[in-house]
């Protein structure tokens, strides 16, 4: 049995540099600071985290 993979997020091209703004200042942007851009972009808050990607 193959275990399925949770469905990815595809962004819009706005939402996508207003995120690569914020983990260019910040890789670990805090509760606030993940609710306030969720609302900003309408993304889940779940959406914004933690920057893996160096």
């Amino acid at each position: 049995m193959w275990k399925e993979h949770p469905k990815r997020t595809l962004f819009m091209h706005t939402q996508h540099k207003e995120l690569e703004a914020l983990f260019s200042h910040t890789m670990y942007p805090d509760k606030n600071l993940q609710k306030e851009l969720a609302l900003k972009l309408n993304l889940p808050e779940s959406t914004v985290k933690v920057c893996l990607i160096p």
